[in-house]
């Protein structure tokens, strides 16, 4: 039964946000794009490199990252625009190597 009313919640999050939301880490290293309560992509950025992640939560600990992400739950996690988000991508590519995993 717990696990029901943890899934009815997760569910509720699609109604109260307007999707896409975009989130960075405070260090500039991390960007995100969440597409829904279930669903983001992350863009990371290490010293000359960079990589891409799409993750679709299957798992409680990866919906309650979305949700983290979503709340800006901690002090690290800021509220940025879509042109943002591009502006940081682009920089990716047009100045460091890809890291394809």
């Amino acid at each position: 039964m717990a696990k029901k009313r943890l899934w009815c919640k997760f569910a509720a999050m699609n109604s109260t946000y307007n999707y896409p939301q975009f989130r960075k880490l405070s260090n500039d290293r991390s960007f995100y794009a969440i597409h829904s309560a279930d669903s983001m992509t992350e863009i990371k950025r290490s010293e000359r490199k960079w990589s891409e992640y799409q993750l679709v939560a299957r798992i409680l600990p990866e919906r309650l990252l979305i949700k983290d992400l979503l709340e800006c739950s901690h002090e690290h996690y800021q509220i940025i625009t879509a042109s943002d988000f591009d502006y940081f991508k682009t920089f990716c590519q047009d100045h460091l190597e890809k890291n394809d995993l």
